[in-house]
Formats: C-alpha cells, structure tokens, sequence
C-alpha cells in the first residue's frame, strides 16, 4: 500500500506543479487559488479512498 501511495503523491505532485505553473501565467488569482484548492482536495481524498480499500 505505502508503494502505491508513494506513487500517487509522486503524480498528483506533477499535475500540481504543472498547474501551478500553468496558472501562474494565465489565470487571475482567484482562480488560481481556487483550483490549487481543489487539486490538493481531490488528490487527499484519493489517497484516503486508496487507504480504505
């Protein structure tokens, strides 16, 4: 299970970053804030979903 977990934050880090990145120079901030939010809820709910099972 650790392995896995590993693998997943190791993933949705990318993605994070890569949106971070990306919204940096697109996005208001608001938005920004809003989807950094997001991202960070719905990769801790994944791994609690993957913890569970």
């Amino acid at each position: 299970m650790q392995v896995v977990n590993k693998r997943v934050t190791k993933f949705t880090t990318k993605i994070f970053n890569i949106l971070i990145s990306f919204d940096m120079r697109t996005l208001k901030k608001s938005q920004v804030s809003l989807i950094k939010t997001w991202t960070m809820e719905g990769s801790y709910s994944f791994l609690c979903h993957l913890d569970t099972t």
